[in-house]
């Protein structure tokens, strides 16, 4: 809310809300993976946004390997050791490369079952040649890449995307599939959705456009920078959606609501570029610090010292950084794979009695099902409001349901809930009206039904 200057926030671990007054606000609200460029991307691809996105597809590809190692079908075998890389950009090309040194060493130290001649690594690019970010300013750097990758035994498809992915092969856009059981999607971003509620300019690609000095024109507390922002570059055009630039616009950000604080003039964002770097498997990568063009292990090496000494943010981590890249070359990869149960759509909670479930005028991100036990709509916040109706096993509330937003939901006995999450119920809703009843009946499988329903 810009006019009150109050942002809306809830907590991950049950919905609740929380309202944030701000004498500044900055918008550093990055940017989504892109769920629309081919169907089947968010629900059979890994993308690789977050920490969370890379550590579940690294635990992904260890099952896969332990899989093959017993299985016996040959068709099957060669489904979970082939893997395709949607995106021949910087990020797809070292995903693909990287993927080859890890399988050669990992059938040579820890799986001796699978050959390192029965792994397919495929690499689709919709434009004609990978790399299109230095395709026209450094096509010698592409050139050397591409004679890498060929070396590597990468198979690349030019000209060719992704028209869907299922739970068993990759189809391209000719048609053609590729049977697999991992898809990895680095084919782009899309402006976090929250920008659409910011009354201000945004560019082309659904930024939100700032002046040099990264401040939301129209807002004179309002300041953005990173992927969701369109920073002027001193150079022309806006900046492009990369951590230097995020970095050093967060710095600028910092500076000038200090310099506003003290009625000083702001500063101009003059950060033009330090270069980039995509590495080509361990040992080679391909660079150019200020346009000076470099590749192979010097490129590599120096890379690797950039990011170690300027992106890396604290000499706590830069050590850690470094004594993981030590450990690695001694002792080799942990292939430790724990099994770490994701967010389940459906769980259940347990209440005793008294305890209030939702409290008046808060929003859960769940819907309820009255497993075991009784449920009292109370009105109030209070334990002395009135009763307005007592829910029993197999009635469903949510959290558009309620008489009233003022009153609240408590345990009258034990309860045992089956805790829908809202977005999983509400697509369900949307197929079948009576979503209730069938969940009521499947948690009851087998078990006389109480088949009234009841909804608050």
């Amino acid at each position: 809310e810009v006019k009150n200057k109050r942002v809306l926030t809830r907590r991950s671990l049950d919905g609740r809300a929380y309202t944030l007054p701000y004498d500044h606000l900055i918008a550093g609200l990055g940017s989504v993976e892109d769920l629309s460029r081919y169907a089947g991307i968010a629900e059979h691809t890994f993308p690789l946004k977050t920490f969370a996105n890379c550590y579940r597809l690294r635990n992904h590809l260890l099952s896969a390997l332990e899989m093959a190692a017993i299985e016996t079908h040959p068709e099957e075998r060669r489904r979970l050791l082939t893997f395709v890389v949607a995106g021949g950009n910087y990020a797809g090309v070292e995903v693909a490369c990287e993927l080859v040194d890890y399988f050669r060493l990992l059938t040579r130290t820890k799986y001796p079952e699978l050959k390192f001649d029965e792994f397919r690594i495929a690499l689709l690019e919709i434009g004609p040649r990978i790399l299109p970010e230095l395709g026209t300013r450094h096509p010698h750097l592409v050139s050397y890449a591409e004679r890498q990758v060929t070396r590597l035994g990468i198979e690349v498809h030019l000209n060719a995307g992704l028209s869907a992915a299922t739970t068993d092969e990759a189809v391209l856009n000719a048609g053609q599939p590729i049977p697999t059981r991992t898809i990895i999607t680095c084919t782009g971003m899309k402006p976090s959705p929250l920008l659409e509620q910011f009354p201000y300019a945004r560019d082309k690609r659904g930024r939100l456009e700032t002046d040099p000095f990264c401040r939301v024109p129209g807002a004179e507390n309002i300041w953005a920078g990173g992927d969701c922002a369109a920073v002027p570059h001193p150079d022309g055009g806006a900046c492009p959606p990369l951590a230097h630039y995020a970095q050093k616009a967060g710095s600028n950000i910092g500076v000038n609501i200090l310099r506003t604080l003290e009625a000083k003039p702001l500063q101009r964002y003059s950060f033009n570029g330090l270069g980039e770097a995509c590495t080509l498997g361990h040992g080679r990568a391909i660079s150019h610090l200020k346009g000076i063009p470099a590749y192979g292990r010097f490129a590599w090496i120096g890379w690797r010292f950039i990011v170690l000494t300027m992106f890396v943010p604290s000499w706590t981590r830069r050590v850690r950084l470094m004594f993981d890249w030590l450990l690695t070359m001694l002792l080799g990869r942990d292939v430790v794979n724990p099994k770490i149960d994701e967010h389940a759509a459906i769980s259940h909670a347990l209440y005793e009695p008294g305890q209030i479930i939702v409290p008046a005028g808060e929003v859960r991100r769940y819907h309820y099902l009255v497993e075991i036990g009784e449920v009292e709509v109370v009105s109030g916040a209070g334990n002395n409001g009135a009763i307005l109706t007592t829910l029993k096993p197999g009635d469903y509330f949510g959290h558009m349901t309620r008489p009233s937003p003022d009153c609240c939901l408590r345990a009258r006995t034990r309860v045992r809930l089956l805790a829908i999450d809202r977005s999983a119920a509400d697509a369900l809703s949307e197929v079948r009206p009576d979503l209730a009843m069938l969940l009521k009946q499947g948690a009851h499988s087998g078990s006389p039904g109480n088949t009234r329903e009841k909804h608050y």
